[in-house]
Protein backbone atom coordinates (compact mmCIF):
# COMPACT_ATOMS: atom_id res chain seq x y z
CA UNK A 1 0.00 0.00 0.00
CA UNK A 2 1.35 3.39 -1.35
CA UNK A 3 1.98 5.69 2.33
CA UNK A 4 -0.52 8.48 3.19
CA UNK A 5 0.55 11.79 2.40
CA UNK A 6 0.52 13.65 5.85
CA UNK A 7 -0.92 16.87 5.50
CA UNK A 8 -1.36 20.10 7.99
CA UNK A 9 -4.37 22.74 7.38
CA UNK A 10 -3.57 26.40 8.24
CA UNK A 11 -7.08 27.82 8.87
CA UNK A 12 -9.95 25.22 8.70
CA UNK A 13 -13.04 27.80 9.73
CA UNK A 14 -14.29 29.60 6.30
CA UNK A 15 -13.08 27.97 3.22
CA UNK A 16 -10.56 25.74 5.17
CA UNK A 17 -13.75 23.58 5.37
CA UNK A 18 -14.18 22.98 2.13
CA UNK A 19 -10.37 21.04 2.05
CA UNK A 20 -11.16 19.50 5.92
CA UNK A 21 -14.42 18.20 4.46
CA UNK A 22 -12.79 16.32 1.12
CA UNK A 23 -9.69 15.09 3.35
CA UNK A 24 -12.57 13.24 5.42
CA UNK A 25 -14.39 11.15 2.55
CA UNK A 26 -13.37 7.81 2.36
CA UNK A 27 -12.12 8.54 -0.88
CA UNK A 28 -9.14 10.53 0.14
CA UNK A 29 -8.46 8.73 3.92
CA UNK A 30 -6.68 5.71 2.50
CA UNK A 31 -4.50 8.88 0.27
CA UNK A 32 -3.66 11.59 2.78
CA UNK A 33 -3.21 12.04 6.43
CA UNK A 34 -4.22 14.95 8.73
CA UNK A 35 -1.12 15.55 11.00
CA UNK A 36 -1.89 18.67 12.36
CA UNK A 37 -4.23 21.97 12.05
CA UNK A 38 -3.14 25.91 12.72
CA UNK A 39 -5.98 28.05 13.37
CA UNK A 40 -5.99 30.69 16.33
CA UNK A 41 -10.04 30.38 16.44
CA UNK A 42 -11.10 26.62 15.87
CA UNK A 43 -13.68 27.02 17.28
CA UNK A 44 -15.47 28.46 14.48
CA UNK A 45 -14.66 25.17 12.25
CA UNK A 46 -18.08 23.31 11.77
CA UNK A 47 -16.04 19.98 11.62
CA UNK A 48 -14.17 20.61 14.81
CA UNK A 49 -15.30 17.54 16.58
CA UNK A 50 -14.08 15.20 13.50
CA UNK A 51 -10.61 16.66 14.36
CA UNK A 52 -10.64 15.93 17.75
CA UNK A 53 -12.26 12.59 17.50
CA UNK A 54 -8.99 12.10 15.25
CA UNK A 55 -6.38 13.78 18.22
CA UNK A 56 -5.02 16.01 15.57
CA UNK A 57 -3.45 18.78 17.01
CA UNK A 58 -4.63 22.05 16.93
CA UNK A 59 -1.87 25.00 17.31
CA UNK A 60 -2.72 28.77 17.41
CA UNK A 61 0.02 28.96 14.84
CA UNK A 62 2.56 28.09 12.57
CA UNK A 63 5.14 29.00 14.27
CA UNK A 64 3.77 27.16 17.59
CA UNK A 65 3.84 23.85 14.93
CA UNK A 66 6.82 24.28 13.66
CA UNK A 67 7.89 24.43 16.98
CA UNK A 68 6.45 21.03 17.96
CA UNK A 69 6.23 19.22 14.77
CA UNK A 70 8.87 16.54 15.07
CA UNK A 71 8.55 16.48 11.35
CA UNK A 72 7.64 18.60 8.46
CA UNK A 73 4.44 16.97 7.05
CA UNK A 74 4.30 16.36 3.32
CA UNK A 75 1.42 19.36 2.44
CA UNK A 76 0.96 22.49 4.13
CA UNK A 77 -2.48 23.25 2.74
CA UNK A 78 -3.64 27.51 3.55
CA UNK A 79 -6.82 28.95 3.98
CA UNK A 80 -5.98 31.61 5.58
CA UNK A 81 -6.50 35.42 4.88
CA UNK A 82 -4.95 37.56 2.01
CA UNK A 83 -2.52 39.16 3.65
CA UNK A 84 -0.67 35.61 5.40
CA UNK A 85 -0.55 34.27 2.54
CA UNK A 86 2.95 34.54 1.54
CA UNK A 87 4.28 34.73 4.78
CA UNK A 88 2.86 31.69 6.24
CA UNK A 89 3.71 29.74 2.45
CA UNK A 90 7.45 30.52 3.25
CA UNK A 91 7.54 29.42 7.05
CA UNK A 92 5.87 25.99 5.69
CA UNK A 93 8.36 25.83 2.78
CA UNK A 94 11.57 26.61 5.21
CA UNK A 95 9.88 24.15 7.77
CA UNK A 96 10.27 21.74 4.96
CA UNK A 97 7.17 21.33 2.98
CA UNK A 98 4.99 21.54 -0.33
CA UNK A 99 2.61 24.06 -0.40
CA UNK A 100 -1.11 24.52 -1.34
CA UNK A 101 -1.80 28.16 -0.87
CA UNK A 102 -5.85 29.13 -1.62
CA UNK A 103 -6.33 31.95 -4.08
CA UNK A 104 -5.65 34.77 -4.64
CA UNK A 105 -1.72 34.10 -4.02
CA UNK A 106 -0.93 37.66 -2.36
CA UNK A 107 -1.69 41.35 -2.45
CA UNK A 108 1.59 42.88 -3.96
CA UNK A 109 4.06 41.49 -6.34
CA UNK A 110 6.94 41.89 -4.15
CA UNK A 111 4.90 39.54 -2.20
CA UNK A 112 4.87 37.29 -4.94
CA UNK A 113 8.34 37.66 -6.13
CA UNK A 114 9.77 36.78 -2.50
CA UNK A 115 7.57 33.40 -2.74
CA UNK A 116 8.90 31.83 -5.69
CA UNK A 117 12.92 32.63 -4.38
CA UNK A 118 11.59 31.16 -1.10
CA UNK A 119 10.20 28.24 -3.31
CA UNK A 120 13.80 27.61 -5.14
CA UNK A 121 15.55 28.06 -2.05
CA UNK A 122 13.49 24.80 -0.15
CA UNK A 123 13.38 22.80 -2.92
CA UNK A 124 9.64 22.09 -2.38
CA UNK A 125 6.27 22.85 -4.65
CA UNK A 126 3.74 25.67 -4.56
CA UNK A 127 0.60 25.46 -5.94
CA UNK A 128 -2.23 28.43 -6.12
CA UNK A 129 -5.64 27.21 -5.37
CA UNK A 130 -7.15 29.17 -8.38
CA UNK A 131 -9.09 25.75 -8.99
CA UNK A 132 -10.76 26.28 -12.65
CA UNK A 133 -6.92 25.76 -13.73
CA UNK A 134 -6.58 22.67 -12.74
CA UNK A 135 -10.24 21.25 -14.35
CA UNK A 136 -10.47 19.48 -17.42
CA UNK A 137 -11.75 21.72 -19.31
CA UNK A 138 -9.76 24.27 -18.83
CA UNK A 139 -6.46 21.84 -19.66
CA UNK A 140 -8.95 20.91 -22.68
CA UNK A 141 -9.30 24.38 -24.07
CA UNK A 142 -5.66 25.61 -23.61
CA UNK A 143 -4.52 22.38 -25.36
CA UNK A 144 -6.85 23.81 -28.36
CA UNK A 145 -5.31 27.59 -27.93
CA UNK A 146 -1.57 26.17 -27.99
CA UNK A 147 -2.35 23.96 -30.94
CA UNK A 148 -3.37 26.59 -32.88
CA UNK A 149 -6.86 25.28 -33.86
CA UNK A 150 -8.72 28.60 -32.76
CA UNK A 151 -6.09 30.42 -34.63
CA UNK A 152 -4.64 33.38 -32.81
CA UNK A 153 -5.90 34.91 -29.51
CA UNK A 154 -7.55 38.59 -29.81
CA UNK A 155 -9.31 39.30 -27.18
CA UNK A 156 -10.76 38.01 -23.79
CA UNK A 157 -13.78 39.53 -22.33
CA UNK A 158 -15.30 39.08 -19.15
CA UNK A 159 -18.09 39.90 -16.84
CA UNK A 160 -18.52 38.91 -13.50
CA UNK A 161 -21.94 40.26 -11.52
CA UNK A 162 -22.13 38.80 -7.66
CA UNK A 163 -24.32 40.17 -5.27
CA UNK A 164 -22.17 40.85 -1.87
CA UNK A 165 -24.17 41.76 1.94
CA UNK A 166 -23.76 43.13 4.40
CA UNK A 167 -22.52 39.60 6.02
CA UNK A 168 -19.38 39.39 3.50
CA UNK A 169 -18.10 42.41 4.17
CA UNK A 170 -18.51 42.30 8.08
CA UNK A 171 -17.41 38.10 7.94
CA UNK A 172 -13.78 39.52 9.16
CA UNK A 173 -11.62 42.56 9.54
CA UNK A 174 -9.91 43.05 6.18
CA UNK A 175 -12.85 42.40 3.83
CA UNK A 176 -13.00 45.37 1.21
CA UNK A 177 -9.97 47.09 2.46
CA UNK A 178 -6.71 47.93 1.04
CA UNK A 179 -5.02 47.35 4.00
CA UNK A 180 -5.32 45.17 7.49
CA UNK A 181 -5.54 46.43 10.75
CA UNK A 182 -2.16 45.93 10.85
CA UNK A 183 -1.63 47.92 8.12
CA UNK A 184 -0.20 45.49 6.02
CA UNK A 185 -1.78 45.24 1.62
CA UNK A 186 -4.54 43.01 1.06
CA UNK A 187 -6.03 44.76 -1.53
CA UNK A 188 -9.60 43.39 -1.18
CA UNK A 189 -11.86 43.21 -4.03
CA UNK A 190 -14.03 41.23 -6.40
CA UNK A 191 -11.06 41.13 -8.73
CA UNK A 192 -8.36 40.07 -6.11
CA UNK A 193 -10.93 37.70 -4.05
CA UNK A 194 -14.24 36.29 -5.20
CA UNK A 195 -13.37 37.04 -8.84
CA UNK A 196 -10.11 36.79 -9.18
CA UNK A 197 -10.28 33.45 -10.74
CA UNK A 198 -11.74 34.75 -13.72
CA UNK A 199 -8.95 37.74 -14.42
CA UNK A 200 -6.19 34.76 -13.70
CA UNK A 201 -8.19 32.40 -16.06
CA UNK A 202 -8.08 34.41 -18.91
CA UNK A 203 -4.19 34.68 -19.07
CA UNK A 204 -3.40 31.34 -17.60
CA UNK A 205 -5.87 30.46 -20.80
CA UNK A 206 -3.23 32.75 -22.94
CA UNK A 207 -0.07 31.21 -21.81
CA UNK A 208 2.48 29.56 -23.69
CA UNK A 209 2.71 26.10 -21.53
CA UNK A 210 0.84 24.20 -19.80
CA UNK A 211 2.16 25.69 -16.44
CA UNK A 212 2.49 29.56 -17.53
CA UNK A 213 0.29 32.33 -17.37
CA UNK A 214 0.40 35.35 -20.32
CA UNK A 215 2.74 38.14 -19.69
CA UNK A 216 0.88 41.41 -18.65
CA UNK A 217 2.22 44.66 -20.57
CA UNK A 218 0.22 46.99 -19.79
CA UNK A 219 -3.17 48.11 -18.18
CA UNK A 220 -6.15 51.11 -17.69
CA UNK A 221 -9.26 50.59 -15.13
CA UNK A 222 -11.70 52.22 -13.42
CA UNK A 223 -12.35 51.32 -9.63
CA UNK A 224 -15.79 52.21 -8.04
CA UNK A 225 -17.23 51.83 -4.42
CA UNK A 226 -20.64 51.72 -3.25
CA UNK A 227 -20.30 49.87 0.10
CA UNK A 228 -18.60 51.77 3.47
CA UNK A 229 -15.03 50.07 2.94
CA UNK A 230 -11.99 51.16 1.50
CA UNK A 231 -11.16 49.21 -1.69
CA UNK A 232 -13.56 48.87 -4.67
CA UNK A 233 -16.36 46.68 -5.14
CA UNK A 234 -16.89 47.67 -8.33
CA UNK A 235 -13.94 47.24 -11.18
CA UNK A 236 -13.21 47.65 -15.29
CA UNK A 237 -9.90 47.11 -16.26
CA UNK A 238 -8.52 46.86 -19.93
CA UNK A 239 -5.04 44.73 -20.09
CA UNK A 240 -2.49 43.65 -22.98
CA UNK A 241 -0.38 41.21 -23.03
CA UNK A 242 2.97 41.54 -24.09
CA UNK A 243 2.03 39.33 -27.29
CA UNK A 244 -1.17 42.07 -27.61
CA UNK A 245 -3.75 40.12 -26.87
CA UNK A 246 -6.83 42.09 -25.06
CA UNK A 247 -8.11 41.06 -21.51
CA UNK A 248 -11.15 43.11 -20.52
CA UNK A 249 -12.77 42.25 -16.88
CA UNK A 250 -15.76 44.00 -15.25
CA UNK A 251 -17.18 42.84 -12.32
CA UNK A 252 -19.13 44.60 -9.28
CA UNK A 253 -20.53 43.35 -5.79
CA UNK A 254 -22.94 46.11 -5.60
CA UNK A 255 -25.45 44.79 -7.54
CA UNK A 256 -28.62 42.68 -7.18
CA UNK A 257 -27.59 39.78 -9.94
CA UNK A 258 -25.78 36.76 -7.37
CA UNK A 259 -24.83 34.79 -10.01
CA UNK A 260 -23.34 35.99 -13.63
CA UNK A 261 -20.29 35.03 -14.73
CA UNK A 262 -19.86 35.09 -18.49
CA UNK A 263 -16.74 34.75 -20.93
CA UNK A 264 -16.13 35.63 -24.39
CA UNK A 265 -12.75 34.50 -25.93
CA UNK A 266 -12.45 35.83 -29.37
CA UNK A 267 -9.73 33.70 -31.61
CA UNK A 268 -8.90 34.00 -35.41
CA UNK A 269 -10.96 31.24 -36.25
CA UNK A 270 -13.19 30.76 -33.21
CA UNK A 271 -15.21 32.01 -30.50
CA UNK A 272 -15.74 30.98 -27.15
CA UNK A 273 -18.54 31.54 -25.17
CA UNK A 274 -19.44 30.30 -21.47
CA UNK A 275 -21.82 31.15 -18.58
CA UNK A 276 -22.28 30.62 -15.50
CA UNK A 277 -25.67 30.27 -15.44
CA UNK A 278 -25.54 27.76 -18.64
CA UNK A 279 -22.29 26.21 -17.84
CA UNK A 280 -19.47 24.38 -19.58
CA UNK A 281 -17.67 26.02 -22.32
CA UNK A 282 -19.08 26.25 -26.12
CA UNK A 283 -16.22 26.90 -29.04
CA UNK A 284 -18.14 28.22 -32.18
CA UNK A 285 -15.91 28.36 -35.43
CA UNK A 286 -16.04 30.53 -38.50
CA UNK A 287 -17.34 27.66 -40.66
CA UNK A 288 -19.94 26.90 -38.45
CA UNK A 289 -18.54 24.58 -36.65
CA UNK A 290 -19.02 23.73 -32.87
CA UNK A 291 -17.05 22.26 -30.24
CA UNK A 292 -18.01 21.66 -26.58
CA UNK A 293 -15.93 21.28 -23.31
CA UNK A 294 -17.53 20.24 -19.91
CA UNK A 295 -18.25 22.73 -17.34
CA UNK A 296 -14.94 24.28 -15.57
CA UNK A 297 -17.19 24.70 -12.58
CA UNK A 298 -17.92 20.73 -12.04
CA UNK A 299 -15.72 19.22 -9.37
CA UNK A 300 -13.58 22.26 -9.14
CA UNK A 301 -12.68 22.56 -5.60
CA UNK A 302 -11.68 18.93 -5.43
CA UNK A 303 -8.88 18.79 -8.33
CA UNK A 304 -6.37 21.35 -6.51
CA UNK A 305 -6.12 19.34 -3.25
CA UNK A 306 -6.06 15.98 -5.59
CA UNK A 307 -3.32 17.47 -7.94
CA UNK A 308 -1.32 18.41 -4.94
CA UNK A 309 -1.59 15.07 -2.89
CA UNK A 310 -0.47 13.70 -6.51
CA UNK A 311 2.56 16.16 -6.82
CA UNK A 312 3.69 15.31 -3.33
CA UNK A 313 4.57 11.55 -4.75
CA UNK A 314 4.83 11.86 -8.29
CA UNK A 315 6.72 15.38 -8.74
CA UNK A 316 4.64 16.07 -11.67
CA UNK A 317 4.83 19.36 -13.54
CA UNK A 318 2.96 22.41 -11.32
CA UNK A 319 -0.43 23.18 -13.02
CA UNK A 320 -0.95 26.55 -11.47
CA UNK A 321 2.52 27.96 -9.60
CA UNK A 322 3.46 31.17 -8.31
CA UNK A 323 4.73 32.22 -12.01
CA UNK A 324 1.31 31.63 -13.40
CA UNK A 325 -0.35 33.35 -10.69
CA UNK A 326 1.50 36.53 -10.87
CA UNK A 327 0.02 37.55 -14.19
CA UNK A 328 -3.26 38.27 -11.80
CA UNK A 329 -1.52 40.16 -8.96
CA UNK A 330 0.62 42.40 -11.31
CA UNK A 331 -2.88 43.19 -13.44
CA UNK A 332 -4.49 43.96 -9.84
CA UNK A 333 -1.57 46.17 -8.65
CA UNK A 334 -1.27 48.15 -11.94
CA UNK A 335 -5.10 48.48 -11.67
CA UNK A 336 -4.95 50.30 -8.17
CA UNK A 337 -2.03 52.29 -9.68
CA UNK A 338 -4.05 52.89 -12.22
CA UNK A 339 -6.80 54.65 -9.82
CA UNK A 340 -5.34 56.20 -7.23
CA UNK A 341 -8.15 57.25 -5.28
CA UNK A 342 -11.19 54.93 -5.82
CA UNK A 343 -14.65 56.85 -7.08
CA UNK A 344 -17.55 56.96 -4.92
CA UNK A 345 -20.77 56.17 -6.82
CA UNK A 346 -23.04 59.21 -5.99
CA UNK A 347 -25.24 58.87 -3.00
CA UNK A 348 -28.62 58.92 -4.93
CA UNK A 349 -27.70 56.45 -6.81
CA UNK A 350 -26.86 54.22 -4.32
CA UNK A 351 -29.76 52.27 -2.52
CA UNK A 352 -29.99 49.82 0.73
CA UNK A 353 -31.82 46.70 0.98
CA UNK A 354 -32.88 43.56 2.66
CA UNK A 355 -32.92 42.61 6.52
CA UNK A 356 -30.72 43.44 8.97
CA UNK A 357 -27.62 41.05 9.00
CA UNK A 358 -28.54 40.50 5.26
CA UNK A 359 -28.67 44.36 3.77
CA UNK A 360 -27.51 44.73 0.52
CA UNK A 361 -25.56 48.17 -0.91
CA UNK A 362 -26.00 48.05 -4.45
CA UNK A 363 -26.68 50.51 -7.52
CA UNK A 364 -29.85 50.12 -9.52
CA UNK A 365 -29.04 49.90 -12.91
CA UNK A 366 -25.43 49.31 -12.70
CA UNK A 367 -25.73 45.74 -13.92
CA UNK A 368 -27.02 46.83 -17.42
CA UNK A 369 -24.51 49.76 -17.09
CA UNK A 370 -21.86 46.59 -16.53
CA UNK A 371 -23.31 44.66 -19.19
CA UNK A 372 -22.88 47.62 -21.82
CA UNK A 373 -19.52 48.28 -20.87
CA UNK A 374 -19.28 44.35 -21.42
CA UNK A 375 -20.68 44.14 -24.83
CA UNK A 376 -19.05 47.27 -26.07
CA UNK A 377 -15.19 46.57 -24.91
CA UNK A 378 -15.70 49.94 -23.01
CA UNK A 379 -14.88 51.15 -19.73
CA UNK A 380 -17.48 53.48 -18.14
CA UNK A 381 -15.88 56.67 -18.93
CA UNK A 382 -15.37 55.76 -23.00
CA UNK A 383 -19.63 55.40 -22.92
CA UNK A 384 -19.57 58.44 -20.76
CA UNK A 385 -21.77 57.80 -17.96
CA UNK A 386 -21.66 61.02 -15.86
CA UNK A 387 -20.45 58.83 -12.74
CA UNK A 388 -17.17 57.85 -14.54
CA UNK A 389 -14.04 58.84 -14.06
CA UNK A 390 -11.36 57.32 -16.16
CA UNK A 391 -8.01 56.05 -14.76
CA UNK A 392 -4.58 56.19 -16.52
CA UNK A 393 -2.69 53.65 -18.36
CA UNK A 394 -0.15 51.82 -16.35
CA UNK A 395 3.00 50.15 -17.74
CA UNK A 396 3.21 46.47 -16.27
CA UNK A 397 6.34 45.99 -18.44
CA UNK A 398 8.91 44.80 -15.70
CA UNK A 399 6.36 45.78 -12.51
CA UNK A 400 8.31 44.42 -9.68
CA UNK A 401 6.69 46.51 -6.39
CA UNK A 402 3.56 47.83 -5.20
CA UNK A 403 2.63 50.77 -5.06
CA UNK A 404 4.47 52.42 -8.39
CA UNK A 405 5.37 49.96 -10.63
CA UNK A 406 9.25 49.32 -10.57
CA UNK A 407 10.92 50.88 -7.77
CA UNK A 408 11.65 49.75 -3.98
CA UNK A 409 13.69 46.27 -3.18
CA UNK A 410 12.32 42.39 -3.42
CA UNK A 411 11.57 41.39 0.51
Amino acid sequence: MTRRVTITLVAIGGYGHSYLSQLLTPELRDTAKIVAAVDPTPERCKMLGDLQAMHVPIYPTLEAYDAEASSPADLVVISSPIHYHVPQSIAALEHGSNVLCEKPMCATVQEADALIAARDRAGRFVSIGYQRSFTPAAHALKADIRSGVLGKPKRMRCLCLWARTERYYNRNNWAGMQKSPDDAWVLDSPMNNAMSHSLHQMFHLLGDTTQTSATPAKVTAELYRANDITNFDTGVLRAFTDTGVEVFFAASHAVADRETTELVAEFEHATVTGSRKRGGLTVTFTDGRTKTYENPDDHRHARKLLDAIERVTSGSPDVCGPEAARAQTVVINGAQDSCSHITEFPREMVEITGDEGERLTHVPGLEAMLRQCFDEDKLPSEIDFDWAKPGTEVDLTDYAWFPGGNHGTTI
